[in-house]
C-alpha cells in the first residue's frame, strides 16, 4: 500500500477509535452539564431520563451510561424504572444485537404490571420489540407487533405513536420489497396530522418514503421527501436519521449523475455515524462510501475506507458485513 493510502487509513482509524466525548448535538451537551451541576436525586432522574431520550444521537456507551444511572436512582417498580430498563433495547440494537432485544421485550413485557398507567410504556416496548424483529429478519412477525402496536396507540389518542407504527409499517414492507405497500403506508402516516413539531419528531417518514420514491425512479419526489427529512431531523437534532437522511440522499444524487454532491453526503454521513459511535451503522456506510470511491475512481480512498471497515467488522464479529467490505474492497481493486 502506498505512503498516501497509509495517512488515509490512519487518519480513519483515530476517528472511529477515538472514544466519543466530543460534542454531539447541544441539547445533549446541555443535559450533561445539567446533569453534573445537580445534586437532587428526583431531577437527575428526570435528566437521565431526556438524555435517554436523545438514543438516536448517543454512543451506545453514553446511553448504557445513563440508562444504569437512571435504573440506579430511580424507586424499583415505578414507571420511569422500567422506562430506563426500555432503553437497554437501543443499547443491544446499538451493538447489532437484534435477537437479544426480542427476547429482552418478552421478558421485560412479562414483568411489568398490566394497568392502566403503563399502557403507553408496554406500547414503547411492543414498538422497540417490531424493530428488533426487522432487524433480525422477521418480517410476518414484526408487522403483526407494530399492528397491534398501531391499534393500542389509536386507542390512547398517541399521535407520536401512530406515526411511529406507520413508519415502521413502511419500513417493513421496504425490506419485503413491497414498495406500494410501503408508499401506501408511509402516506398515511405523512398525512395522519398537519403538527409541524410531530412531523419533525418523525422525519423517517420522509426519509423512507423518499427511499421507496427513488426505487421506481421518480427522483423530484425523492428529492423533494429526502430535503424534508434531512431539515426536519436536523432540526431536532436527531443525528441518526440525520446521517441515514444524507445516505439515502447521496444514492439519489448517483442516480441522477451528481456525483460531486453525492460524495460530500456520504462522508458527511459517515463522520455523523461517527460522532454518535453506531459502530454498525459506521461499518455499513464505510462499505457504501467505499462502494462509491470505486465508481469514481478514487480507489486509493475506497481501498483505505475499505480495510479500516473490515478490521472494525472482524472485531465485532459481524459477518455480513465483513462480506459486504470485502466485496467493496475486491471492487477498488
Amino acid at each position: 500500500m502506498c505512503t498516501k493510502q497509509v495517512k488515509i487509513v490512519f487518519s480513519f482509524l483515530i476517528c472511529i477509535t477515538t472514544t466519543f466525548v466530543s460534542a454531539q448535538t447541544k441539547k445533549i451537551d446541555s443535559l450533561r452539564t445539567q446533569f453534573v451541576q445537580t445534586v437532587d436525586v428526583q431531577q437527575q432522574e428526570k435528566i437521565a431520563m431526556n438524555m435517554c431520550e436523545q438514543y438516536y444521537s448517543l454512543s451506545a456507551d453514553s446511553l448504557l451510561r445513563y440508562v444504569n444511572l437512571g435504573i440506579s436512582i430511580s424507586n424499583p417498580n415505578s414507571i420511569a424504572y422500567y422506562r430506563f430498563k426500555n432503553f437497554y433495547c437501543f443499547y443491544f440494537l446499538k451493538l447489532g444485537k437484534a435477537a437479544e432485544t426480542v427476547i429482552y421485550t418478552d421478558s421485560l413485557l412479562r414483568h411489568i404490571p398490566i394497568v392502566k398507567n403503563n399502557e403507553s410504556l408496554r406500547l414503547e416496548i411492543r414498538c422497540n420489540k417490531s424493530i428488533a424483529l426487522i432487524r433480525d429478519n422477521q418480517y410476518k412477525e414484526a408487522i403483526e407487533t407494530v399492528l397491534e402496536f398501531l391499534e393500542g396507540s389509536e386507542k390512547i389518542k398517541d399521535t407520536l405513536f401512530v406515526l411511529r407504527a406507520y413508519t415502521i409499517l413502511g419500513w417493513a414492507n421496504m425490506e419485503l420489497e413491497n414498495t406500494q405497500e410501503a408508499v401506501n403506508w408511509l402516506n398515511k402516516g405523512l398525512h395522519y396530522t398537519n403538527n409541524i413539531n410531530l412531523l419533525s419528531n418523525a422525519s423517517s417518514l420522509h426519509n423512507n418514503i423518499a427511499s421507496c420514491y427513488e426505487n421506481v425512479q421518480k427522483y423530484d419526489s425523492a428529492i423533494y421527501y429526502i430535503n424534508q427529512g434531512l431539515k426536519y431531523s436536523t432540526e431536532v437534532e436527531n443525528l441518526g436519521n440525520q446521517a441515514n437522511a444524507l445516505n439515502i440522499r447521496a444514492d439519489i444524487y448517483s442516480k441522477v449523475n451528481k456525483m460531486k454532491e453525492a460524495q460530500k453526503d456520504l462522508e458527511d454521513a459517515l463522520e455523523i455515524r461517527q460522532k454518535i459511535g453506531d459502530l454498525p451503522y459506521i461499518i455499513a456506510d464505510m462499505g457504501q462510501l467505499s462502494r462509491f470511491y470505486a465508481t469514481t475512481n478514487q480507489t486509493n480512498k475506497g481501498i483505505a475506507v475499505a480495510l479500516v471497515g473490515i478490521d472494525l467488522a472482524k472485531k465485532s464479529s459481524n459477518l455480513s458485513k465483513l462480506i459486504y467490505l470485502n466485496q467493496a474492497l475486491a471492487k477498488n481493486y
